[in-house]
């Protein structure tokens, strides 16, 4: 979680004058399943490249060495879990990570937490 926070809060800096938002959701799907989703405000990505974003080696940072999305999404299905990566309607990035298992019934219904951060 912390890579994709960081590869977030890296990226909006290439977001020129508009706002920088971080937004981090967690909840459960219609399976009951646990996720996470991390929306940035920065460039975003060409959605030709979705598939390319979890590959060892590729990335679209100038100094990046294109390891951290490999590692994370490996760690992520060691564990039963989901990685991926989607094209937002707005400028940004939108990453999910689906945990394996139930969610824990004493979290309750709906979404369990919710995170914005504005810079």
């Amino acid at each position: 979680m912390i890579n994709l926070i960081v590869n977030a809060i890296e990226a909006m800096g290439g977001a020129g004058d508009r706002p920088h938002e971080l937004t981090i959701v967690s909840g459960t799907d219609d399976a009951n399943e646990v996720f996470v989703e991390v929306q940035d405000t920065g460039p975003g990505y060409d959605p030709a490249d979705i598939d390319r974003l979890f590959e060892s080696f590729y990335t679209t940072k100038p100094a990046g060495i294109g390891m951290g999305l490999a590692i994370s999404r490996s760690i992520v299905e060691a564990h039963g879990g989901r990685l991926w990566g989607d094209v937002q309607r707005a400028p940004g990035r939108c990453l999910f990570v689906e945990a394996a298992g139930r969610r824990p019934e004493v979290a309750g219904p709906g979404v369990l937490a919710y995170l914005a951060v504005n810079t």
